[in-house]
């Protein structure tokens, strides 16, 4: 019987940074000064993983409404549709990894906020859609 790990909000946005360092710190590995030096230059094996479009990452609309729910899903159309096929929609999809964390962050610590969030999202659907 496998033991289940849980994990925050704010640690799934980690993995934006890389899977092996949350991994690590779940475990208590702290990373060495080479982990640290190549981290300063971006993750390559996560940049390869979008390209070939297996990328599962929605953190804010995953937060808000699970995994597989249809608003998730149409988001993450959306994404590999439309906007990674512009150069401005890879921008803001790379500043959104960088910095959903920071919504999720204030949606567990503010329930008006979340609230809020969800009917954005809910908007944002409808336009998308």
């Amino acid at each position: 019987m496998q033991a289940k790990i849980i994990v925050s909000a704010s640690e799934v946005a980690e993995v934006v940074r890389c899977q092996k360092r949350l991994i690590n710190k779940l475990h208590g590995v702290r990373p060495d000064a080479w982990a640290i030096s190549q981290s300063k230059f971006g993750n390559r094996e996560h940049e390869r993983h979008n390209r070939i479009g297996a990328d599962k990452r929605c953190f804010v609309a995953t937060y808000l409404f699970k995994e597989n729910h249809e608003i998730v899903r149409e988001f993450r159309t959306f994404r590999d549709g439309f906007l990674k096929k512009t150069l401005i929609g890879n921008v803001f999809v790379k500043f959104y990894y960088s910095n959903s964390h920071i919504l999720i962050y204030i949606c567990e610590k503010n329930p008006l906020f979340k609230s809020l969030m969800t009917k954005v999202l809910k908007c944002i659907y409808f336009l998308v859609r």
